[in-house]
């Protein structure tokens, strides 16, 4: 889940501009100010992860989800000499806990490209990780050992978050009970000694598990016998290991650790423990312990691109509506960036149509929706179908094709809001070619989007009675006032963001919102001072 993110040199965006991420984010500026250029920096590095066959493109700008052109295109006025740079902060898919008493559960993770004047093609020139609010990152990519032809990590041992960590290893393996340990034949031959389970005592430290690889004891003494021999001295026994300080541990972990086992592809470094057929890996059980040093970096850059896949777009202009659709047998959750497999979704769903047609009550807009499938002469089921409006009012029916176009415009919305469940929405115009009461009412469909399905919205709008409807609901929240059916929002829910133009590049201005349901600060110059205008 995103927190915050950061934008440098990219089309409208000189300079670097910090973009506030909740729940609601509603982003509102004039024409061309830069609100999609938030949106197509995001999509860009969706469609590399997804769509780059080679894994050492690192920027695949032209693809399914976004068209950009060259680097030159993109690039902040064209520029081609400047480094186009972006920044997030996420919430980790599982936390890394250090101590009973703290946890580390978001990241951070900066990249940065470049171009080379004799080619339209962009490079990498620095990547860097961090954890919980340190400044310093715990690893980097940068620009030197790439252009040595080299695509190691490097990690940086000094910060705090290392002596930590190096901490909660030496804790996981001090004064283990032997009962925890058993002896099992080995397929080869030979009795293999294994660690069996944490006891309660080390509950705590289970996020060192996963379902790849087992902590083993008999791994750690091995590997304390080598670091011991290294230094002069030779161990012979376990007793030897215990006796080991904490600090001298600690200081053999990183010349005990092989970086260039990880590695990055397209702009994010990579779990070779996953692939490991991209890379040589260590044949001893010592690969458990990398699994260790890395597991803090892959798993900060494997949850942002979690954040990435689970990026919906909906652009701002959905598809027409249609006489007759056509189904195929498997349909996604996802109704396409112009809202054209809606159809085949409410056709293939009936809970999702049900649903759908409550949301259209509340919204007020005055017709039901059916699916009607057209059958062969056999009377065979077809994969042909139509969709039929019933006026509510009147109960007379009609084609999706025969009513005002904002509600085929609305329905891909609806309809996407109802199915995600915790993923990032980037919506384009919700409101287009609505009535200005509907579009009050789509701050509620929002509001149980965000709220009860976990989703987070970023909302690329100009509609005044959207943020309205949203500031009504956080006074009445305050006020115990909120309808019953719908959950309570506060401030801390909802940014408001407004795109404006500066000196140096498109600026962000997020503009407070009080438990009273207004702006903390004066509205800036161009937000919604049209309506002031003609009122007064």
């Amino acid at each position: 889940m995103l927190r915050e993110y950061r934008l440098t040199n990219f089309k409208a965006f000189g300079e670097t501009v910090t973009i506030p991420i909740r729940p609601l984010t509603l982003i509102f500026g004039a024409n061309s100010s830069g609100k999609s250029s938030i949106f197509q920096s995001l999509l860009l590095l969706k469609q590399t992860l997804e769509e780059a066959k080679n894994p050492e493109t690192v920027m695949l700008p032209k693809g399914s989800l976004v068209d950009l052109g060259t680097y030159s295109d993109f690039v902040h006025r064209h520029e081609i000499s400047k480094d186009f740079e972006v920044g997030a902060r996420f919430k980790l898919k599982n936390p890394l806990t250090l101590s009973s008493q703290e946890a580390v559960s978001e990241a951070g993770l900066d990249i940065r490209f470049f171009c080379p004047k004799e080619q339209e093609t962009a490079l990498l020139s620095r990547g860097k990780v961090t954890l919980g609010g340190e400044q310093q990152p715990i690893a980097s990519y940068p620009l030197d050992k790439i252009l040595e032809g080299e695509s190691e990590i490097q990690f940086h041992y000094e910060t705090e978050f290392w002596k930590s960590w190096w901490n909660v290893l030496h804790c996981c393996y001090d004064d283990m009970p032997s009962s925890e340990y058993k002896v099992s034949r080995s397929p080869t031959g030979g009795d293999k000694r294994h660690y069996a389970g944490f006891s309660p005592k080390y509950k705590n430290l289970t996020f060192l598990i996963s379902e790849n690889f087992e902590i083993s004891r008999h791994v750690a003494e091995e590997w304390a016998k080598e670091s011991i021999a290294k230094d002069g001295r030779r161990a012979e026994s376990s007793q030897d290991f215990d006796s080991i300080s904490r600090e001298k541990l600690g200081e053999w972990v990183p010349e005990m650790m092989d970086v260039e086992v990880y590695r990055y592809q397209n702009f994010l470094p990579y779990d070779p423990f996953k692939y490991g057929s991209r890379t040589f890996l260590p044949t001893t059980d010592k690969t458990i312990l990398y699994k260790w040093i890395g597991l803090p970096v892959i798993q900060s850059c494997s949850s942002f691109q979690a954040v990435l896949e689970d990026l919906v777009y909906l652009g701002p202009l959905r598809s027409p509506p249609e006489h007759y659709y056509w189904s195929d047998d498997d349909v996604s959750e996802y109704v396409g960036q112009r809202g054209e497999d809606f159809p085949s979704i409410l056709f293939k769903k009936q809970d999702v149509l049900e649903k759908t047609n409550g949301d259209l009550k509340r919204l007020g807009i005055g017709y039901s929706l059916e699916t009607s499938a057209l059958q062969h002469e056999d009377a065979t089921s077809s994969n042909l179908f139509s969709l039929l409006l019933t006026d509510t009012r009147t109960g007379i029916g009609a084609s999706l094709r025969d009513v005002g176009f904002g509600i085929s415009q609305v329905l891909p919305i609806v309809i996407q809001s109802r199915l995600s469940e915790k993923k990032t929405l980037l919506i384009e115009q919700p409101e287009i070619h609505l009535h200005p009461a509907h579009q009050a009412e789509l701050g509620d469909l929002f509001i149980r989007s965000a709220k009860e399905q976990g989703n987070t919205l970023l909302l690329e709008t100009h509609s005044e009675n959207l943020i309205l409807r949203l500031l009504r609901r956080i006074r009445e929240t305050n006020d115990n006032e909120l309808p019953e059916d719908l959950p309570p929002i506060r401030p801390e829910d909802v940014a408001v963001l407004y795109i404006q133009p500066g000196k140096n590049g498109a600026q962000v201005i997020e503009i407070p919102v009080t438990e009273d349901g207004d702006f903390a600060c004066p509205w800036p110059q161009g937000f919604f001072e049209e309506s002031v205008k003609e009122l007064f």
